[in-house]
């Protein structure tokens, strides 16, 4: 059996002059993986995720390594190459998918993300996925 592992997170949203939040949470994995994937200026790249089923995946994160670079230039999509600019996700925000619903939302397994870069610079990003290794 694989060993647990857990990833700790922590969640804090202030509404200026209004309410705060604060959530911090573990998720228990079995395996992680993190995928550095360099987008060239003008290009595409794609970043090959560990194949497991939906079901198994707790945990996706996506962020541009430099801040600077969250302008909307740059998006992504699963599985597929999506040639039209409008069906693919902006990666305008670092993203945080964390439970089977939210990571739901990427769709079937998530095997592959191809991502699009419209800067005139290479973009850097981090892909963070934590999973369950073995199913039963």
């Amino acid at each position: 059996m694989a060993e647990k592992k857990k990833i700790n997170w922590i969640l804090n949203i202030q509404v200026e002059g209004g309410p705060r939040i604060s959530i911090s949470k573990d998720v228990e994995i079995e395996a992680y993986d993190v995928i550095e994937v360099m987008v060239p200026k003008k290009g595409k790249a794609v970043a090959g995720i560990q194949p497991n089923a939906l079901e198994d995946v707790r945990l996706v994160s996506l962020r541009l390594k430099n801040e600077a670079h969250y302008s909307g230039e740059v998006s992504y999509s699963v599985h597929d190459d999506v040639t039209d600019a409008k069906k693919r996700i902006k990666l305008d925000a670092a993203q945080f998918l964390v439970g089977s619903g939210a990571v739901g939302l990427l769709g079937n397994i998530p095997d592959k993300l191809f991502f699009y870069n419209s800067l005139d610079n290479d973009v850097d990003v981090q892909v963070l996925v934590g999973r369950i290794a073995i199913t039963k």
